[in-house]
């Protein structure tokens, strides 16, 4: 089972390879998306089991 992360008002420097490296400890990391053209900057990420 996988779950969407949305992850607003993050730093504009922000890469998702940092979002997905935090998250890395809460279970393996799908895919991070990074939302361009909106401000502030915004992460959308897929994990699998990540626990309730």
């Amino acid at each position: 089972m996988s779950r969407r992360l949305y992850l607003g008002r993050l730093p504009p420097d922000s890469r998702s390879e940092d979002v997905s490296k935090f998250f890395e400890g809460y279970g393996r990391i799908i895919d991070c998306r990074v939302m361009t053209g909106s401000s502030p900057t915004q992460r959308l990420l897929t994990a699998h089991s990540i626990p309730s």
